[in-house]
């Protein structure tokens, strides 16, 4: 780099500046959603194979088979986290 010259900004995948220390939360709050909304219009675009962009959002192949099957199926609200409760009761130890 020269004198004069501004340093290049780095980014990461959705755009966020790296490197750069900031005082409020370092995270935004829908981050999960508005990735994986990013990750299935990346997905629908067709630059990137899956594979591709499963690497970049650091997520499995599995994951992102996941979730966009669940745009698929559900639209934007199937992308939403789902309970992890079990749908059976636990009989256990209850009479």
């Amino acid at each position: 780099m020269g004198r004069g010259q501004p340093k290049p900004v780095r980014t990461d995948h959705l755009g966020n500046r790296l490197g750069v220390s900031c005082r409020a939360m370092p995270w935004k709050v829908s981050g999960v959603m508005e990735q994986r909304i990013r990750l299935v219009e990346l997905l629908q675009e067709g630059d990137e194979s899956l594979a591709e962009l499963a690497r970049r959002f650091s997520i499995s192949r599995k994951t992102a088979y996941k979730w966009l099957q669940r745009y698929e199926t559900g639209g934007v609200e199937g992308l939403r986290d789902r309970s992890r409760r079990p749908l059976t009761p636990n009989r256990t130890g209850r009479n």
